[in-house]
Protein backbone atom coordinates (compact mmCIF):
# COMPACT_ATOMS: atom_id res chain seq x y z
CA UNK A 1 0.00 0.00 0.00
CA UNK A 2 1.40 3.28 -0.81
CA UNK A 3 1.51 6.72 0.93
CA UNK A 4 -1.33 8.21 -1.11
CA UNK A 5 -3.72 5.33 -0.35
CA UNK A 6 -2.92 5.73 2.97
CA UNK A 7 -3.86 8.76 2.92
CA UNK A 8 -6.64 8.49 1.58
CA UNK A 9 -8.00 5.38 3.92
CA UNK A 10 -6.79 6.92 7.41
CA UNK A 11 -4.04 3.70 8.07
CA UNK A 12 -0.66 4.07 9.34
CA UNK A 13 1.85 2.45 9.23
CA UNK A 14 3.57 1.33 13.09
CA UNK A 15 6.92 0.28 12.89
CA UNK A 16 7.34 -2.48 15.25
CA UNK A 17 8.73 -1.48 19.57
CA UNK A 18 10.74 -3.55 21.40
CA UNK A 19 9.72 -4.92 24.29
CA UNK A 20 11.08 -2.72 26.90
CA UNK A 21 13.83 -4.55 29.39
CA UNK A 22 12.31 -5.50 32.64
CA UNK A 23 15.09 -5.50 35.55
CA UNK A 24 15.93 -8.78 36.79
CA UNK A 25 13.91 -9.38 41.06
CA UNK A 26 16.44 -9.24 43.56
CA UNK A 27 14.55 -12.72 44.79
CA UNK A 28 15.46 -13.98 41.02
CA UNK A 29 18.46 -14.39 41.05
CA UNK A 30 20.01 -17.90 41.22
CA UNK A 31 24.08 -17.62 41.08
CA UNK A 32 25.61 -17.20 43.99
CA UNK A 33 28.12 -15.03 42.96
CA UNK A 34 25.50 -12.56 41.70
CA UNK A 35 23.60 -13.01 44.66
CA UNK A 36 26.72 -11.78 46.89
CA UNK A 37 27.75 -9.36 44.85
CA UNK A 38 24.12 -7.42 44.21
CA UNK A 39 23.98 -8.36 48.36
CA UNK A 40 27.25 -6.44 49.07
CA UNK A 41 26.78 -3.60 46.36
CA UNK A 42 23.16 -3.03 48.90
CA UNK A 43 24.98 -3.45 52.27
CA UNK A 44 27.34 -0.87 51.62
CA UNK A 45 24.88 1.81 50.29
CA UNK A 46 22.86 1.07 52.96
CA UNK A 47 26.16 1.54 55.42
CA UNK A 48 26.94 4.87 54.10
CA UNK A 49 23.28 6.00 54.84
CA UNK A 50 22.86 5.20 58.17
CA UNK A 51 26.33 5.97 59.67
CA UNK A 52 25.33 9.68 57.58
CA UNK A 53 21.79 9.88 59.09
CA UNK A 54 22.11 8.10 62.74
CA UNK A 55 19.96 5.46 61.73
CA UNK A 56 21.26 2.69 64.20
CA UNK A 57 21.63 2.41 67.82
CA UNK A 58 24.26 0.51 69.98
CA UNK A 59 23.82 -0.99 73.12
CA UNK A 60 26.16 -2.08 75.70
CA UNK A 61 27.77 -5.46 75.83
CA UNK A 62 26.73 -6.02 71.90
CA UNK A 63 29.69 -6.07 69.35
CA UNK A 64 26.88 -4.96 66.54
CA UNK A 65 24.75 -1.90 65.89
CA UNK A 66 20.84 -2.57 65.65
CA UNK A 67 19.29 -0.52 62.73
CA UNK A 68 16.14 1.23 63.12
CA UNK A 69 13.09 0.77 61.01
CA UNK A 70 13.69 3.61 58.59
CA UNK A 71 16.69 1.45 57.75
CA UNK A 72 14.93 -1.70 57.00
CA UNK A 73 12.42 0.36 54.79
CA UNK A 74 16.08 2.12 52.84
CA UNK A 75 17.11 -1.80 52.55
CA UNK A 76 13.88 -3.11 51.45
CA UNK A 77 13.88 -0.67 48.77
CA UNK A 78 17.06 -1.30 47.39
CA UNK A 79 16.02 -4.61 46.63
CA UNK A 80 12.05 -4.39 45.47
CA UNK A 81 10.87 -5.11 49.08
CA UNK A 82 8.05 -3.47 50.99
CA UNK A 83 6.51 -4.27 54.32
CA UNK A 84 1.96 -4.24 55.30
CA UNK A 85 0.42 -4.83 57.97
CA UNK A 86 -1.66 -7.68 57.90
CA UNK A 87 -3.49 -7.83 61.38
CA UNK A 88 -3.62 -5.79 64.58
CA UNK A 89 -5.38 -6.97 67.98
CA UNK A 90 -5.54 -5.51 71.58
CA UNK A 91 -4.07 -7.78 74.00
CA UNK A 92 -4.30 -8.44 77.94
CA UNK A 93 -2.02 -10.54 79.55
CA UNK A 94 -2.63 -12.53 82.62
CA UNK A 95 -0.66 -10.07 84.87
CA UNK A 96 -2.73 -7.34 83.94
CA UNK A 97 -1.03 -6.02 81.23
CA UNK A 98 -2.53 -4.65 78.06
CA UNK A 99 -1.19 -3.57 74.84
CA UNK A 100 -1.68 -4.68 70.90
CA UNK A 101 0.19 -7.32 68.52
CA UNK A 102 0.84 -6.89 65.20
CA UNK A 103 1.66 -8.85 62.16
CA UNK A 104 3.18 -7.55 58.98
CA UNK A 105 4.19 -8.93 56.03
CA UNK A 106 7.46 -8.39 53.48
CA UNK A 107 6.68 -8.74 50.23
CA UNK A 108 8.26 -8.18 46.64
CA UNK A 109 6.87 -4.87 45.74
CA UNK A 110 6.04 -6.03 41.91
CA UNK A 111 4.58 -9.60 42.68
CA UNK A 112 3.27 -9.49 45.88
CA UNK A 113 5.29 -12.75 46.56
CA UNK A 114 5.30 -12.50 50.87
CA UNK A 115 9.20 -12.95 51.57
CA UNK A 116 8.98 -12.23 55.36
CA UNK A 117 6.34 -12.20 57.72
CA UNK A 118 6.30 -11.68 61.64
CA UNK A 119 4.27 -10.08 64.27
CA UNK A 120 5.37 -7.15 67.23
CA UNK A 121 3.94 -6.61 70.46
CA UNK A 122 3.63 -3.69 72.43
CA UNK A 123 2.59 -3.93 75.91
CA UNK A 124 2.34 -2.30 79.49
CA UNK A 125 4.57 -5.04 80.49
CA UNK A 126 7.17 -3.16 79.27
CA UNK A 127 8.36 0.03 81.73
CA UNK A 128 9.20 2.26 79.48
CA UNK A 129 5.99 1.82 77.16
CA UNK A 130 4.13 1.60 80.51
CA UNK A 131 5.86 5.54 81.43
CA UNK A 132 7.62 7.81 79.76
CA UNK A 133 10.70 10.02 81.37
CA UNK A 134 9.47 13.92 81.02
CA UNK A 135 12.75 16.07 80.50
CA UNK A 136 13.70 19.77 81.90
CA UNK A 137 16.31 21.99 79.47
CA UNK A 138 18.92 23.58 82.13
CA UNK A 139 22.49 24.92 81.46
CA UNK A 140 24.86 22.00 81.16
CA UNK A 141 27.20 23.49 84.28
CA UNK A 142 23.88 23.89 85.95
CA UNK A 143 23.08 20.10 85.56
CA UNK A 144 23.28 17.95 89.39
CA UNK A 145 26.15 15.80 89.29
CA UNK A 146 23.97 12.88 89.49
CA UNK A 147 21.26 13.72 86.93
CA UNK A 148 19.97 11.29 84.07
CA UNK A 149 20.98 13.17 80.75
CA UNK A 150 18.17 12.58 78.14
CA UNK A 151 19.72 15.12 75.60
CA UNK A 152 21.86 17.38 75.05
CA UNK A 153 22.50 20.91 72.44
CA UNK A 154 24.30 20.18 69.43
CA UNK A 155 27.35 23.03 71.00
CA UNK A 156 26.82 21.14 74.51
CA UNK A 157 25.41 24.74 75.92
CA UNK A 158 22.35 22.78 77.76
CA UNK A 159 20.99 19.41 78.87
CA UNK A 160 18.07 17.85 79.11
CA UNK A 161 17.63 16.14 82.40
CA UNK A 162 15.10 13.40 83.63
CA UNK A 163 12.44 15.48 85.93
CA UNK A 164 9.85 12.59 86.88
CA UNK A 165 7.54 10.49 84.18
CA UNK A 166 4.01 10.57 82.63
CA UNK A 167 2.01 7.66 81.43
CA UNK A 168 2.39 6.55 77.77
CA UNK A 169 -0.46 7.12 75.72
CA UNK A 170 -2.06 3.75 74.29
CA UNK A 171 -2.07 4.87 70.74
CA UNK A 172 2.11 5.10 70.74
CA UNK A 173 1.71 1.69 72.16
CA UNK A 174 -0.04 0.35 68.68
CA UNK A 175 2.22 2.68 66.37
CA UNK A 176 5.02 0.77 68.29
CA UNK A 177 3.41 -2.87 67.28
CA UNK A 178 3.12 -2.28 63.89
CA UNK A 179 6.65 -0.76 63.83
CA UNK A 180 8.34 -4.24 65.24
CA UNK A 181 5.84 -6.18 62.87
CA UNK A 182 7.58 -4.31 59.80
CA UNK A 183 11.08 -4.44 60.81
CA UNK A 184 11.24 -7.89 61.80
CA UNK A 185 9.42 -8.65 58.52
CA UNK A 186 12.04 -6.86 56.60
CA UNK A 187 14.94 -8.48 59.24
CA UNK A 188 13.50 -12.42 58.19
CA UNK A 189 13.87 -11.68 54.60
CA UNK A 190 16.77 -8.91 54.87
CA UNK A 191 18.47 -9.67 57.55
CA UNK A 192 21.98 -11.60 56.13
CA UNK A 193 22.28 -8.55 54.31
CA UNK A 194 22.11 -6.43 57.56
CA UNK A 195 25.08 -8.51 58.42
CA UNK A 196 27.03 -8.47 55.62
CA UNK A 197 26.52 -4.24 56.14
CA UNK A 198 28.32 -4.94 59.73
CA UNK A 199 24.66 -4.63 61.61
CA UNK A 200 22.97 -6.95 63.43
CA UNK A 201 19.26 -8.65 61.93
CA UNK A 202 17.73 -7.97 65.20
CA UNK A 203 15.92 -4.73 65.05
CA UNK A 204 16.55 -1.81 66.90
CA UNK A 205 12.98 -1.70 68.19
CA UNK A 206 13.09 -5.05 69.93
CA UNK A 207 15.99 -3.84 71.91
CA UNK A 208 14.17 -1.19 73.62
CA UNK A 209 13.80 -2.52 77.13
CA UNK A 210 17.87 -4.22 76.65
CA UNK A 211 18.76 -0.25 77.01
CA UNK A 212 16.35 0.41 79.59
CA UNK A 213 18.09 -2.18 81.93
CA UNK A 214 21.36 -1.72 80.85
CA UNK A 215 21.20 1.87 81.93
CA UNK A 216 19.37 0.89 84.97
CA UNK A 217 22.33 -1.52 86.13
CA UNK A 218 25.13 0.94 85.51
CA UNK A 219 22.95 3.33 87.96
CA UNK A 220 22.48 0.68 90.75
CA UNK A 221 26.42 0.09 90.66
CA UNK A 222 27.62 3.67 90.63
CA UNK A 223 27.85 5.74 93.63
CA UNK A 224 26.07 9.10 93.80
CA UNK A 225 28.91 11.74 94.41
CA UNK A 226 29.13 15.56 94.35
CA UNK A 227 30.18 17.60 91.84
CA UNK A 228 34.09 17.98 91.68
CA UNK A 229 34.96 14.34 93.77
CA UNK A 230 34.17 11.06 92.57
CA UNK A 231 33.65 7.64 95.19
CA UNK A 232 36.41 5.21 95.71
CA UNK A 233 36.25 2.14 93.98
CA UNK A 234 39.43 0.51 93.00
CA UNK A 235 42.53 2.61 94.54
CA UNK A 236 41.85 5.38 91.20
CA UNK A 237 41.22 8.11 93.79
CA UNK A 238 44.18 9.62 94.02
CA UNK A 239 46.14 8.51 90.64
CA UNK A 240 46.15 10.68 87.77
CA UNK A 241 44.87 10.30 84.48
CA UNK A 242 47.20 9.79 81.70
CA UNK A 243 47.86 11.12 78.61
CA UNK A 244 46.41 7.60 76.82
CA UNK A 245 43.60 7.84 78.92
CA UNK A 246 42.76 11.67 77.97
CA UNK A 247 43.15 10.57 73.91
CA UNK A 248 40.78 7.92 74.45
CA UNK A 249 38.34 10.55 76.46
CA UNK A 250 38.75 13.28 73.52
CA UNK A 251 38.55 10.45 70.68
CA UNK A 252 34.34 9.69 73.06
CA UNK A 253 34.08 13.42 72.57
CA UNK A 254 34.30 13.77 69.27
CA UNK A 255 31.32 11.58 69.05
CA UNK A 256 28.96 13.76 70.81
CA UNK A 257 30.44 16.92 70.36
CA UNK A 258 30.78 18.96 67.17
CA UNK A 259 34.60 20.21 66.14
CA UNK A 260 35.57 23.77 64.77
CA UNK A 261 36.28 24.44 61.15
CA UNK A 262 39.59 23.46 61.36
CA UNK A 263 39.04 20.14 63.29
CA UNK A 264 41.53 20.97 66.21
CA UNK A 265 38.88 22.45 68.91
CA UNK A 266 35.85 21.24 70.20
CA UNK A 267 32.97 23.86 70.72
CA UNK A 268 32.73 26.16 73.81
CA UNK A 269 29.71 23.09 74.89
CA UNK A 270 32.52 20.36 75.28
CA UNK A 271 34.73 22.44 78.39
CA UNK A 272 31.20 23.72 79.67
CA UNK A 273 30.61 19.89 79.73
CA UNK A 274 33.57 18.86 81.26
CA UNK A 275 32.71 21.46 84.34
CA UNK A 276 29.12 20.55 84.29
CA UNK A 277 30.80 17.20 85.70
CA UNK A 278 34.16 17.98 87.74
CA UNK A 279 33.45 21.46 88.96
CA UNK A 280 34.80 25.25 88.01
CA UNK A 281 38.31 25.26 88.29
CA UNK A 282 39.60 22.02 87.11
CA UNK A 283 42.67 21.63 85.54
CA UNK A 284 43.69 18.38 83.34
CA UNK A 285 47.04 17.39 85.43
CA UNK A 286 44.94 17.38 88.27
CA UNK A 287 41.90 15.22 86.84
CA UNK A 288 42.61 11.61 88.62
CA UNK A 289 41.66 8.16 86.87
CA UNK A 290 38.43 8.30 89.21
CA UNK A 291 37.14 11.38 87.92
CA UNK A 292 37.55 10.35 84.25
CA UNK A 293 35.68 7.38 84.42
CA UNK A 294 32.98 9.67 85.86
CA UNK A 295 33.90 12.02 82.67
CA UNK A 296 33.26 8.54 80.67
CA UNK A 297 30.17 7.65 82.38
CA UNK A 298 28.29 11.08 82.23
CA UNK A 299 29.29 11.13 78.57
CA UNK A 300 28.15 7.80 77.54
CA UNK A 301 24.92 8.75 78.81
CA UNK A 302 24.78 11.91 75.90
CA UNK A 303 23.22 10.99 72.61
CA UNK A 304 25.70 10.95 70.06
CA UNK A 305 25.93 13.78 67.52
CA UNK A 306 22.48 14.81 66.35
CA UNK A 307 19.91 17.63 67.30
CA UNK A 308 17.39 16.62 69.70
CA UNK A 309 14.03 18.08 69.85
CA UNK A 310 12.86 20.99 72.18
CA UNK A 311 10.37 19.06 73.29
Amino acid sequence: MNTENEAITGEVRIAPVAPASVPVLFSELTDPDQIIAAATLRANKLSAIVEKQHLSVEFPGNTQPFLQIEAWQILGQFCGYITKVVSVEEIHTVDGFHGYRAVAECCDARTGIVRGREYGECTTAEENWRVRTKGEWMPTAQAPADAVILAHKRDGSAVKVMAGETPVPDFQRLSMSQTRAKSRAYAAALGWISNLAGYSATTAEDMGHYKREAVDAEEVQTKKVSRGTTAPTDGNESKVADQAAWNAFWGEMGKHFERDEGGKKFAPGAGAFITGVLGQGWKKESVTQAQMETLKSRLGKLPLLREPGES
